[in-house]
């Protein structure tokens, strides 16, 4: 099913579209792949910020060093070899 679009009128410096159009001849289609990176980007520090401080490390004292932190990882990799 397409896409619904909307035609947008952008201002942006002569420099950085004659950029784009040295890369692509679809300005468009290059401004909407950008665009999408960016707000991909955007969603991801959003979701970093709002789960900042929800581990605690007294919640997991199993995992207190690297040492424990490698074994529990090897025994996920274990459970997930034998899983599949």
């Amino acid at each position: 099913m397409p896409t619904k679009t909307k035609r947008v009128t952008i201002t942006i410096p002569k420099e950085i579209l004659d950029e784009i159009r040295g890369w692509s001849k679809n300005v468009s289609g290059f401004m909407v792949e950008a665009a999408v990176e960016r707000l991909r980007r955007e969603q991801f520090r959003k979701a970093v910020a709002e789960s900042a401080g929800v581990w605690r490390s007294e919640n997991h004292p199993e995992l207190d060093d690297m040492d424990d932190i490698v074994t529990h990882v090897d025994e996920l990799r274990a459970e997930w070899n034998h899983e599949h």
